[in-house]
């Protein structure tokens, strides 16, 4: 069930900077625990635990968070759209992504966002820069991440989403 303190333009994300720094410190927080915790408006130690072994793994995989998911959060499961109100698991493209390319190569190249569309305009929550319109989010924080990773082609796609149950 989704509970977190709204505004007209989304979801408040539920943590602080400071928070997520000692999260990620202390149990490696990143994108998959911080899309979850943000769009079910829960601070990171209420998520710390819900995604199984992540602590050990310092990653989130779809099991993990469908997982996740059966905990305390409403979901409609898999949708063919980015989501109305989700958490959406992105693929970066690169050679990972071609045909004949070992499955799991490309699962070392992925990407957690919470997504939802408000009046029509999709709006995108990355760890990295916050709330976002999602065309901004594609012309200025994927080429930032992508940058970052070799032979990336600066494309991604949308892999696994999940459509949250607002009560």
């Amino acid at each position: 069930m989704i509970s977190g303190p709204q505004k007209l333009g989304g979801p408040i994300c539920p943590f602080t900077e400071d928070e997520f720094w000692a999260a990620h410190d202390e149990w490696g927080f990143n994108c998959g625990p911080a899309s979850l915790a943000t769009m079910a408006g829960l601070k990171p130690a209420e998520v710390r635990g819900l995604l199984p072994n992540f602590e050990q793994k310092r990653y989130t995989n779809p099991t993990m968070m469908l997982q996740a998911l059966g905990i305390g959060v409403q979901h409609a499961g898999d949708s063919q759209k980015l989501t109305q109100y989700g958490i959406c698991r992105i693929q970066w493209e690169g050679p990972w992504t071609q045909p004949g390319a070992p499955a799991k190569w490309a699962y070392t190249k992925t990407h957690w966002i919470g997504a939802f569309v408000i009046r029509g305009y999709p709006r995108v929550y990355d760890v990295n820069d916050d709330w976002q319109e999602m065309v901004d989010w594609e012309k200025n924080t994927v080429p930032a991440l992508t940058a970052t990773i070799e032979r990336a082609t600066g494309k991604y796609r949308p892999t696994h989403r999940w459509e949250l149950i607002l009560k």
